[in-house]
């Protein structure tokens, strides 16, 4: 018996090396048999369009979900975050026990509550994204907006590249308006001119000036997910 499971395992191997034996001895008689049984197969899909379509759409349909779900699947579980100490990071999401729904945002006056009572963290921040318009001298361009209170970098464990990050008296009532450029964004529109830290840009479709405090590290996305580098 051990045997004959021992041959079963060996058949397929036969069977590739009798095919490279073939090939070696008549190549040009292998790749005739091969078109011809593949022309053959596409007159038999010709001849039946309905089954071959379904059987196309059923394959793509099934490509397109795998590839999707491990897309996501590698975002989220296989590929780690690109942050020191990325497995001490916790996402805090509202859940109203009486409708059962669970919203990505908390309210900013709830955000500064918890912040004052909890005990369990570190660093306690919030943040907001979107997309807004940064304005040069002669052009605008599309970006995205990152609006985070001053413990978000400090939480990532991220300096800036230049200049420096959030602070508390930023995040005032009164504060000037400050903002932080991505590093690609900086490079790719500002030419890296370390001279726009300390120089205000208008930001925005009312084109709001923001004072530029620093630049963000190079490959700083949050979250990793964002398509933007602003």
């Amino acid at each position: 018996l051990q045997a004959e499971r021992h041959g079963n395992r060996a058949a397929p191997l036969r069977l590739i090396l009798l095919f490279l034996d073939c090939w070696r001895v008549a190549p040009a008689e292998i790749l005739s048999m091969f078109l011809k049984d593949l022309r053959h197969a596409f007159r038999l899909l010709r001849r039946d369009a309905l089954f071959t379509a379904t059987v196309v759409v059923t394959l793509t349909l099934g490509v397109g979900a795998n590839v999707s779900v491990f897309a996501v699947v590698n975002a989220v579980l296989l590929r780690p975050l690109p942050y020191a100490g990325a497995d001490r990071l916790v996402m805090i999401e509202h859940r109203n026990r009486r409708t059962g729904l669970t919203k990505a945002f908390i309210a900013m006056g709830d955000h500064v509550d918890m912040r004052a009572r909890q005990t369990a963290f570190e660093q306690f921040a919030g943040f907001g994204n979107g997309p807004t318009i940064v304005h040069g001298e002669t052009e605008a361009w599309e970006a995205g907006m990152l609006a985070a209170t001053e413990e978000l970098l400090p939480a990532l464990r991220a300096q800036p590249y230049a200049g420096r990050a959030f602070s508390a008296a930023d995040m005032h009532p009164n504060a000037a308006r400050v903002a932080m450029l991505g590093y690609d964004f900086w490079q790719r529109h500002f030419g890296g001119d370390p001279g726009i830290v300390g120089r205000a840009v208008p930001i925005g479709l009312t084109r709001v000036p923001y004072q530029i405090v620093g630049i963000t590290a190079p490959g700083f996305r949050f979250p990793a997910t964002s398509p933007f580098d602003g």
